[in-house]
């Protein structure tokens, strides 16, 4: 179908058109104030954008600090285990909104809880210095070690309660196994395994109740140690007398087969010596107070002029 176009139309279409040049200059800056307008609003939300970035950045840096506090570092970890998760999965929704916000995917804020999840992961592979696997992957170990895993000769005392030894002969109690710990100690050129195993008595009362008693521990210089005293003092005898470095002496325990580090080396001889300074150190100074004629001397030379007659 053909349309017809009347004369009419184009002078109309003129007329709607601006016809002076001061329309024109109306028109030109109100595009100019709208300009402006999207310009100072595209520079307020930039900086809003910013201001979420490091809102974001330091939510980030928060979160990895309660992650490390909850799942890494044990020793700065909160009593109220409790409070501490709900903490940080506060600040962990806080986070994710502040990804939603600059169009960040909420699993990138995600990703160090599920990282530390995998770490909690129990491993297969033995721990560096002979230890039992903790969950993270790259602990080192925890807790004692299992000395009866090491090839190497073995020797058993047995430590028994006198006492509760006559009532075993009397038919009042009766023995009930051992409660066993394992120390290393020094051999001359070897190292060997020491078994200290305490009886343990099972008792029954009149009423009828069983009661189990094991023999007390008798005193040690390393409490709860690994160490034998045999062992701390070949330690200390090649340190101190021999001037032999600790680092040296880590070696020599990797060549025999167990893995101590210069740090539990060191430790030991701080326990010998703080107990040597309290019982012998202490006793030889009060004995010496008491019957020693001079505590200390000075062999330093002092020349004296003759005196010359005039």
């Amino acid at each position: 179908m053909t349309r017809c176009v009347s004369a009419r139309e184009p002078n109309q279409q003129a007329q709607a058109l601006p016809t002076t040049v001061a329309e024109l200059q109306m028109l030109l800056t109100a595009e100019r104030q709208r300009l402006e307008e999207a310009t100072q609003r595209i520079n307020a939300l930039e900086q809003e954008r910013e201001h979420l970035r490091a809102s974001y950045e330091r939510l980030l840096h928060e979160v990895e600090l309660w992650k490390r506090r909850l799942f890494i570092a044990k020793a700065e970890r909160a009593e109220n285990l409790h409070q501490l998760r709900l903490e940080f999965e506060a600040r962990l929704r806080e986070l994710d909104a502040a990804a939603g916000t600059l169009g960040m995917p909420q699993n990138a804020a995600n990703g160090g809880e599920d990282k530390a999840a995998d770490q909690n992961k129990p491993s297969d592979k033995p721990a560096k210095d002979g230890k039992p696997r903790g969950k993270r992957a790259n602990n080192r170990g925890h807790g004692r070690r299992d000395l009866r895993d090491l090839s190497l000769p073995e020797e058993r005392i047995e430590i028994a309660d006198p006492h509760l030894e006559q009532l075993v002969e009397q038919g009042k109690c009766v023995r009930h196994g051992f409660e066993e710990r394992a120390t290393l100690a020094h051999r001359r050129a070897t190292k060997c395994r020491v078994i200290i195993a305490r009886v343990r008595y099972k008792t029954v009362d009149a009423a009828g109740d069983t009661d189990v008693i094991t023999t007390p521990m008798h005193a040690e210089m390393l409490p709860s140690a690994i160490a034998a005293p045999s062992l701390a003092a070949h330690v200390i005898m090649e340190n101190v007398g021999k001037g032999l470095p600790l680092f040296r002496l880590e070696d020599g325990f990797k060549r025999d087969g167990v893995s101590i580090d210069r740090a539990t080396l060191c430790r030991w001889k701080k326990i010998v010596g703080d107990k040597l300074g309290d019982t012998v150190v202490k006793a030889m100074s009060k004995h010496a107070l008491a019957t020693a004629f001079c505590i200390s001397t000075d062999a330093t030379g002092v020349a004296i002029q003759p005196i010359y007659s005039h």
